[in-house]
């Protein structure tokens, strides 16, 4: 998941896929919880700090759910590209 986002955070990616983009881009809320995760499963200790990661990521994926966190659409998926 990470890297089919990392590939395409790019001017032209964006201006390629259009609409397709913001879709393929939402996958960076289920790639956040499954880092954290797997974070966690990896360390196979419960620390603090990884908690406080999964936390964080939790609540800033909630902020933007309920619309709190919500910015203006970018120029660049309205077609104006070049």
């Amino acid at each position: 998941m990470l890297l089919a986002l990392a590939l395409t955070s790019n001017r032209f990616s964006i201006c390629r896929m259009g609409a397709h983009w913001r879709r393929l881009h939402r996958l960076v809320y289920p790639a956040a919880i499954l880092a954290a995760v797997h974070w966690l499963w990896a360390l196979k200790v419960w620390e603090s700090w990884p908690l406080t990661i999964l936390l964080a990521i939790l609540v800033l994926l909630g902020l933007r759910l309920l619309g709190k966190g919500r910015r203006k659409p970018s120029a660049l998926l309205d077609g104006s590209c070049w």
